[in-house]
């Protein structure tokens, strides 16, 4: 008997991850800032693709409608605009790399409209006087002995600078940065400004109960204020110095939500910031150029596609989830504080097909502004059914004074949660109070 190996081929499926899926899972687990990043440097290396660029606010970076203001910091009444063409073919492929001129530069030509010309040399003054945070550096009345002038005109070139550059521009400090953008703010925001003024130190320690007690006002007053500064407000004003250093700001949130008359609407910030399409000069060589021309622009027209889709897979898969979780906890982004209804990422992939890992890859490191200006994280969507974790926030929420773990226990096991005192510490903790020494 003769034994011979005899090669056979059959057909057999198996599940295989390809390199397109594992790129669109690692664009969708990118924050905001990473994205960023990764956006301008495919932008770079990449001349198929360009951004359709759109109004933004200088102050934040959200985008906005033709003649509206920002929804998120109230500006844009100065807002850099740019041309959109309605035919994509007929663009100029150069258009997208014209020069950008500096923060600097732009609030110098604002002023020099606004101002005499006998001002415009303390205006340029001024205006080098900023450092890269947008802080001024030198006092008016330095400025006014260097060009020997009245501190008067100074002052008033000064008022018009703060007016014109966006919110908290020329502020010698943070409190003067964050009073001048409770200026731009809409209503009355006294206790917000009485806390900025007199209370920052103590506001930031997370004292509120001393605050509120200075101030004669419930705690609850003091939490509001406190998620109003954090929300509205910024450190700095947005601002690249005089140097032309370019300063980030702070990002704009993902997603936003409005209330309508039909419901609540949910959107993302990303699609309008980054409103990417391929070079129209390519798409032509990649059908009508030379044989050399077209396998040239056929890699980089392909490439900026897939580009492009990823990103429209990623938005469509935030979109599906925030809307599903801003649903499920209408109630409480209505109101923005409260108790919520528990819900976990688990439901939300099951209702929705998708994986845990995929639900928690879309809503990692988001912002989310709520209806009435309070922006979170989107994080807070989602709630363990932990009883004794709630009950522990309303009790904090209504406390009368700074209580200790240890009364907080007893309170907490009258209402019939009966939790140890470490637990108690560390759910305090995740709820970011601090000790009752510090409230």
């Amino acid at each position: 008997m003769e034994l011979a190996l005899v090669p056979q081929m059959r057909p057999q499926q198996s599940l295989g991850v390809s390199p397109a899926l594992i790129a669109s899972v690692q664009l969708l687990e990118l924050g905001t800032v990473d994205l960023t990043e990764t956006v301008q440097r495919e932008l770079e290396e990449n001349p198929a693709l360009v951004l359709a660029e759109r109004p933004s606010c200088r102050v934040c970076g959200l985008p906005l409608d033709h003649g509206q203001g920002c929804p998120r910091c109230g500006g844009g009444e100065r807002v850099r605009e740019s041309s959109l063409t309605t035919d994509p073919l007929a663009a100029d492929p150069l258009a997208t790399v014209a020069e950008r001129t500096s923060d600097a530069q732009r609030l110098l030509a604002e002023l020099r409209l606004a101002l005499p010309a006998g001002e415009h040399s303390i205006a340029e003054i001024l205006v080098a006087s900023l450092d890269e945070r947008g802080y001024l550096t030198a006092a008016p009345h330095t400025i006014a002995g260097w060009l020997s002038v009245d501190p008067a005109r100074v002052e008033s070139v000064l008022v018009e600078l703060c007016a014109t550059g966006p919110a908290g521009i020329a502020a010698h400090d943070l409190r003067k940065c964050l009073l001048l953008q409770l200026d731009r703010c809409e209503g009355a925001h006294e206790l917000a400004r009485a806390v900025v003024s007199e209370h920052l130190h103590a506001l930031a320690a997370g004292r509120y109960g001393a605050v509120a007690r200075a101030l004669g006002v419930e705690r609850e007053e003091i939490l509001r204020v406190r998620d109003f500064i954090r929300g509205t407000l910024r450190p700095t004003p947005g601002f690249a110095g005089a140097d032309g250093a370019a300063l980030r700001p702070a990002p704009p949130p993902d997603v936003i939500v409005d209330e309508r008359p039909e419901g609540l609407r949910v959107r993302l910030t990303e699609p309008e910031r980054f409103a990417l399409r391929v070079c129209p000069l390519y798409a032509r060589l990649s059908e009508e150029g030379t044989a050399s021309e077209r396998r040239h622009a056929s890699h980089h027209t392909t490439r900026a596609r897939e580009f492009a889709t990823r990103l429209e897979q990623r938005w469509d898969t935030m979109l599906r989830v925030m809307r599903l979780a801003v649903e499920r906890q209408a109630e409480w982004v209505l109101r923005g504080e409260g108790p919520r209804r528990p819900l976990t990422r688990m439901e939300i992939a099951r209702e929705l097909s998708l994986h845990q890992s995929t639900v928690s890859r879309a809503t990692r490191e988001r912002r989310m502004q709520l209806p009435g200006g309070r922006v979170v994280a989107t994080a807070e969507l989602f709630v363990s059914g932990d009883e004794g974790r709630e009950a522990l926030r309303t009790l904090l929420a209504q406390e009368p004074r700074a209580l200790t773990d240890a009364e907080l226990v007893e309170a907490l096991a009258a209402r019939g949660h009966r939790l140890a005192r470490r637990t108690v510490a560390k759910y305090r903790a995740q709820l970011g109070q601090a000790r009752h020494t510090l409230r």
